[in-house]
């Protein structure tokens, strides 16, 4: 008796599991890219970024920020282009400078990096410390790219006064995403 009712406490069992559906889930796509060796790996710049690298000793940083398009079009968000991509995620850096009156963006440009569509675009603005109230200009360096399944935002920064010697290293790094085949 006991062995009969263990055995159909298993087929049970097994059905209700196989019976289940089980869905795969993709997130975003295996990408490639190089910075140079003094950038150093980090953790703690951005809550959403996939990548973060930080070049602590001339205070530059970088990271990837990854928007799947089924997220989007989850809320309803679709963009007809690049250049409409990059002002929708460049009012979203300008967003994040909030009341900076002198946060500014530059016109956009249209690219490719290495296939996949691109636009790339440079914001100027000041963050202010809330516990030291002390304020710094910075300016981003900021590349979006599509691929099929994801835009992906690369973000270079560091202070505005060093924008000159910075902004072709910023830009050199960008240049060198790619998805992973």
């Amino acid at each position: 008796m006991k062995t009969k009712l263990l055995f159909l406490t298993a087929l049970f069992l097994s059905l209700t599991f196989s019976a289940q559906q089980m869905k795969e889930y993709k997130f975003g796509e295996p990408f490639i890219i190089s910075l140079p060796a003094n950038y150093l790996k980090s953790y703690d710049l951005n809550d959403v970024a996939v990548a973060q690298f930080t070049n602590a000793a001339s205070a530059k940083y970088f990271v990837i920020i990854m928007t799947e398009k089924e997220h989007l079009s989850s809320v309803k968000v679709a963009f007809s282009d690049m250049m409409e991509a990059g002002e929708y995620f460049g009012k979203n850096i300008l967003d994040g400078l909030g009341d900076d009156e002198f946060a500014k963006i530059s016109t956009l440009k249209t690219l490719t990096i290495n296939n996949n569509p691109a636009v790339e675009f440079v914001v100027e603005g000041t963050i202010g410390d809330e516990q030291t109230k002390e304020s710094t200009q910075l300016f981003y360096n900021a590349t979006v790219v599509e691929t099929p399944n994801a835009y992906y935002q690369l973000l270079s920064w560091s202070s505005l006064k060093d924008k000159e010697k910075n902004i072709e290293e910023f830009r050199k790094i960008a240049k060198t995403f790619k998805l992973a085949q």
